[in-house]
């Protein structure tokens, strides 16, 4: 497709996080983080005192590998206003070890949970999509959208904590139903109980 046709993602993306009011909250897990416009969407939330919590493979901004877009928000959710806010609304960027949740593999994950964006609340945004430039131009992507299932947001909401507590958990593969759609989350560590 057209390079609009390639960014309907990125604009999707943009245009929620632009529409989440101030007080509410946004958290982002993506294997990298590379892409300008998506950074300053993000800042431009923090600023308006939403909560902004960002998970990262470490792999993808250390100095061998260094990432200018993180580094930048990393500095503008610790610094800017952030000190002023009650602790569960202060913005962060972790870079996890490993899976966040497991000794081994990658924090692979890509999904991104908004309390509230315009009229809809409770939003998860999950698919293949990496928040890069490189991801909108030439890989193919897709990001699945449900909004208004409390138990599918708070579901993600778990396991999102669990990532940015950044410590292997007992078991990390979760499977649940909620009606037609069911969740899973690596990794499997053997036997489920």
């Amino acid at each position: 497709g057209s390079r609009a046709d390639r960014r309907a993602i990125v604009r999707k993306l943009i245009r929620t996080i632009d529409s989440t009011p101030r007080m509410s909250q946004i958290r982002v897990a993506s294997w990298n983080v590379r892409s300008d416009a998506i950074v300053d969407a993000l800042i431009r939330a923090h600023k308006r005192h939403v909560m902004v919590r960002v998970i990262l493979d470490r792999g993808n901004a250390n100095p061998d590998n260094p990432n200018r877009a993180v580094n930048r928000l990393e500095r503008v959710l610790g610094h800017y206003g952030n000190h002023n806010r009650r602790p569960e609304m202060r913005s962060h960027l972790t870079k996890c070890v490993s899976s966040c949740r497991g000794r081994r593999g990658i924090a692979h994950s890509k999904f991104f949970l908004f309390e509230r964006a315009g009229r809809a609340h409770d939003a998860v945004m999950n698919g293949s999509f990496n928040a890069t430039d490189l991801a909108s131009g030439s890989q193919w992507n897709d990001i699945y959208t449900v909004r208004g299932r409390p138990g599918i947001y708070r579901e993600f909401k778990r396991v999102f904590a669990q990532m940015f507590r950044d410590r292997p958990v007992a078991q990390g593969y979760r499977a649940h139903r909620f009606g037609g759609l069911t969740t899973m989350f690596f990794p499997f560590t053997g036997r489920h109980t």
